[in-house]
């Protein structure tokens, strides 16, 4: 996974964590709206409507994957049919507040689900970053072995050229000795001969 899409993930599980928090203040504030008079069932939506509209900012987010989208908006269906539930009269307290507990831990799965995969795509980012340094210092370590084999190669080259030479200055002196020994049993032959 590439950098940006790293980050997004790490940004959406903040923005997660950050609409945990708001939804604390916001829970606090409808404790107190509650505790003037209004029904608890209406505390308990307004919660989930702080649930629902924390992801309905996340599920506008144009940098989310499709999966992330498709989590988020699973997570905001959930919660939307948590709060018809609980304006409904027919339930009771205690399964109100199980509904509640629901969605929350819905968001909170949602979020361990998005923070591991910001924990393994900068695991993976990791990986192949270690992949491409090892095999740049592999490069490097070849190129090096490379010239030392030309520079060896030059070595052998200059002293085969220097081995030709004194050959040729070998031939040419016995060529030289030989044609003075032939000069000379002539020179001995005619001066026999006489």
């Amino acid at each position: 996974m590439f950098p940006k899409a790293s980050l997004a993930l790490v940004l959406v599980a903040s923005l997660i964590a950050g609409s945990a928090a708001s939804r604390r203040n916001s829970t606090a504030v409808h404790a107190k709206i509650a505790s003037k008079g209004s029904s608890e069932a209406t505390a308990a939506v307004a919660a989930i409507n702080a649930v629902e509209q924390a992801l309905a900012k996340l599920t506008s987010n144009p940098r989310m994957s499709p999966e992330m989208v498709g989590a988020a908006k699973k997570v905001t269906q959930e919660a939307e049919q948590a709060a018809k539930e609980i304006e409904s009269v027919n339930t009771s307290k205690a399964e109100k507040m199980k509904l509640v507990g629901h969605a929350i831990t819905s968001l909170q799965s949602l979020q361990g689900t998005w923070e591991k995969a910001a924990k393994d795509a900068l695991a993976n980012e990791k990986a192949a970053e270690d992949k491409e340094t090892s095999a740049a210092a592999r490069i490097a370590v070849l190129k090096e072995k490379l010239e030392q084999k030309k520079a060896m190669l030059a070595k052998d080259e200059t002293m085969l050229k220097e081995a030709q030479v004194q050959k040729q200055l070998l031939e040419r002196a016995e060529q030289a000795e030989g044609g003075s020994r032939e000069e000379a049993r002539q020179q001995t032959c005619a001066s026999s001969s006489s």
